[in-house]
């Protein structure tokens, strides 16, 4: 809970409408919904900061508190950074 004190004053959320096509065409059809979600996430806000920045290496990455492979897996692919953060 001591981390909720450091959140930014705002905070933005994706659309599904956003995020919908980049889970659809990202071909990983075993995922759930949720990490579906997250890996495309990942996808577009780099994507964002890519544009805004002028970054060219991957800036987006999931930190999990679960591992599982089907995520790891299609991160790994996708060249998005996958790791696992323990309680």
């Amino acid at each position: 809970m001591a981390a909720l004190d450091h959140l930014a004053a705002s905070i933005g959320l994706l659309s599904l409408r956003d995020l919908v096509p980049v889970m659809q065409a990202s071909g990983y059809h075993d995922l759930n919904m949720l990490n579906a979600a997250a890996l495309a996430a990942a996808l577009v806000l780099d994507e964002v900061a890519g544009l805004s920045f002028g970054r060219r290496a991957r800036s987006a990455d999931l930190v999990v508190r679960t591992d599982g492979p089907l995520l790891r897996e299609a991160a790994a692919e996708l060249g998005v950074g996958c790791s696992l953060r323990s309680r």
